[in-house]
């Protein structure tokens, strides 16, 4: 049994530079609370092997449990068991680095949770906790896939196998796709999962 690893984009929205599975997220408007999974994912995750990989970054910006569950909803129609790993850093470090990519980029979805204000941080508003609150953002992400299917991880050079994401990642996963309930899927079964680097 293989592991495919998705990094295809959506047929009318190619990438430069390569793929990168934040095309399948749409940021909407300025508060980022109606970003969402564009259609066509689960469907084009499903047309690969038994075991696939996915991982986007922007995952990480879908706050609603509306779209989390119908996003599971969909993946649970192709996929027996669907594993979420992510990474999170000491918050004033993750602020600090969104609140830089912002500026840079004014299409990253930093730029528009934090704006374009030119001082070494942000002014503080209450909308930043949808992202910097971990509690209540992989919170939910529990909620609606379950505790069990969750594996956070911290993202500090010295957490990481060779000082890497994509590596500690995998096996990450291969970790908790072996030891989870019942071991290693029958040759059979589908699984899924996604890592959030």
């Amino acid at each position: 049994q293989g592991v495919d690893y998705f990094d295809g984009g959506p047929a009318n929205r190619p990438e430069k530079n390569g793929l990168s599975g934040n095309v399948w997220v749409r940021f909407d408007d300025d508060t980022l609370l109606n970003t969402a999974v564009r259609p066509g994912l689960v469907d084009a995750l499903a047309g690969l092997g038994d075991t696939v990989l996915f991982s986007a970054e922007g995952l990480s910006w879908v706050f609603s449990r509306d779209h989390l569950e119908r996003f599971r909803q969909d993946l649970a129609r192709h996929f027996q068991e669907i594993r979420i790993i992510t990474y999170i850093r000491r918050q004033d470090q993750q602020l600090l680095s969104h609140y830089q990519q912002g500026s840079k980029h004014s299409t990253a979805p930093a730029f528009l949770l934090y704006g374009p204000q030119v001082q070494p941080l942000p002014d503080w508003r209450p909308e930043f906790d949808h992202y910097l609150d971990y509690e209540r953002r992989l919170g939910t992400w529990a909620d609606v896939f379950g505790d069990e299917a969750m594996m956070i991880r911290v993202f500090e050079p010295g957490q990481l196998l060779d000082g890497d994401v994509v590596t500690t990642s995998v096996i990450c996963w291969a970790w908790s796709w072996m030891s989870g309930p019942g071991g290693a899927t029958s040759s059979g079964a589908r699984s899924s999962s996604r890592w959030a680097c």
